[in-house]
């Protein structure tokens, strides 16, 4: 017994803590690991809609700009014309748009194969490049209390009218010069071809849905996620013959819609029902009608 004092004496005197001494607890995420999922569900208030304006010239960048300036003033009394709701209009940053650069590439080396096989040799770029801005437009629309019938009508029609106004411009900035126009020709194939059927064209709006979730609900569901959770916890430490220890670790996360979320990828649409949902505000959803918020918990319990 003096020999244990002394040595522990010896340890504090040379500045080491006691708590070098003791049982190191067990890791985060060492014992017992399980999770809870509740979902809230809430009819569509809003249709939110993205889509990227749209300018180009033959010119320079001074021209595009200018033109882009022009078609951002006609968009904002478009919008006002269809009713969508003032303060959730919003502009994003200006980008210069090199989206068609690839597919000119590779136009340009088909050109180069034609004239090669017809013994002639460019001595430049067979295609002009023009210069092609793009400013990104998210901009919503309240939707009226209804059964997901009537707001799919509702929805339906005003898509119409938006896709209608063309917003992005885009029959302006696909018209072809002249010399666009006659290497079309001798291709045989569009010089504005945008690639797979399954991928987003520039300029066409994109559409979702949502329904803001009270904070109330949100942290009444995340409550019963974690009663799941911890219920899971308890049936795996049964069926494991042991203890359920302290909790060690608690961390949000959510489940997510694989056919929403792959849509949602492909048009590079905000998601948020992904993995930040848990702590979002908005149900969302790509139809109208009953939207749903899926909050979940990851826990991890010590074994006794």
């Amino acid at each position: 017994m003096h020999r244990v004092l002394f040595t522990v004496a010896a340890l504090c005197l040379a500045g080491l803590p006691l708590a070098s001494l003791q049982a190191q607890e067990p890791a985060a995420g060492t014992g017992i690991q399980a999770s809870g999922m509740a979902t809230i569900e809430r009819p569509a208030e809003v249709m939110r809609m993205q889509v990227e304006i749209l300018a180009k010239s033959a010119k320079d960048l001074p021209d595009a700009l200018a033109k882009l300036k022009t078609r951002r003033t006609k968009v904002e009394k478009v919008l006002e014309s269809l009713g969508a709701d003032k303060k959730a209009i919003a502009f994003g940053e200006l980008r210069i748009d090199e989206s068609q650069d690839a597919n000119v590439a590779r136009m340009e080396m088909m050109m180069h194969q034609r004239l090669s096989q017809r013994g002639k040799k460019p001595t430049k770029d067979v295609i002009a490049k023009p210069v092609r801005v793009a400013l990104r437009l998210t901009a919503e629309w309240r939707l009226k209390e209804g059964d997901a019938t009537s707001q799919l009508l509702e929805s339906k029609k005003l898509q119409d009218a938006i896709k209608a106004a063309d917003l992005a411009g885009v029959k302006e900035t696909e018209e072809q010069t002249a010399e666009e126009a006659e290497i079309a020709e001798e291709l045989e194939e569009p010089v504005n071809n945008w690639g797979g059927q399954n991928q987003a064209k520039p300029g066409e709006p994109q559409f979702t849905f949502a329904a803001k979730i009270p904070p109330a609900d949100r942290e009444k569901a995340m409550a019963e996620a974690f009663r799941k959770a911890r219920a899971e916890a308890e049936q795996l430490a049964k069926a494991a013959e042991v203890g359920l220890g302290r909790l060690q670790s608690l961390q949000a996360n959510s489940a997510v819609d694989a056919e929403d979320f792959e849509v949602y990828r492909q048009y590079g649409l905000p998601y948020r029902g992904g993995t930040d949902q848990s702590k979002g505000d908005d149900a969302t959803g790509l139809k109208p009608g009953m939207l749903k918020l899926r909050v979940g918990v990851t826990v991890s319990f010590a074994i006794k």
